[in-house]
């Protein structure tokens, strides 16, 4: 399943950084490695009991993911990550974070919200970023999205 999601945000993030002329052509494939890293490791890192509220707004599409805390805390880890491994500017960096951030997070609730989607669903989101299927706080989120986990 991680392999899915880090393909799905990959892939997201690359056609960005391709169409963007201010990511030099040398520093472009570092720069797509570094924030597909950098948003999945956001979601793990965000996927706690304190931001269950954030997490049901995010994934339940009835919200914007642009005003959501975690698509926030991810955007500044990403633009972070930029600028320490990959050498971007901090205008580069915040412009590129704060444009891939939040249409990762739409494509990602997408899926979610699709029920034809078979890939990409709440539970495996549970598990994949938790490292856990169906216990305690896990079960919670998953009631949350009227999904038994």
């Amino acid at each position: 399943m991680l392999d899915n999601i880090l393909n799905l945000v990959k892939d997201t993030i690359a056609g960005s950084i391709s169409n963007n002329s201010n990511v030099p052509e040398d520093k472009q494939a570092a720069t797509i490695e570094t924030a597909t890293h950098a948003v999945t490791n956001g979601l793990k890192d965000n996927f706690t009991l304190g931001n269950l509220s954030s997490l049901t707004s995010l994934f339940n599409g009835n919200s914007s993911v642009s005003n959501n805390s975690i698509t926030n805390n991810i955007i500044g880890s990403v633009t972070s990550e930029l600028i320490r491994k990959v050498g971007l500017s901090q205008s580069v960096a915040n412009v590129i974070s704060t444009t891939v951030v939040p249409l990762v997070m739409k494509v990602i609730s997408g899926k979610v919200n699709d029920p034809n989607e078979k890939g990409i669903n709440v539970e495996s989101l549970i598990e994949t970023f938790s490292g856990s299927s169906g216990h305690g706080i896990l079960s919670s989120i998953g009631k949350l999205f009227g999904k038994k986990v």
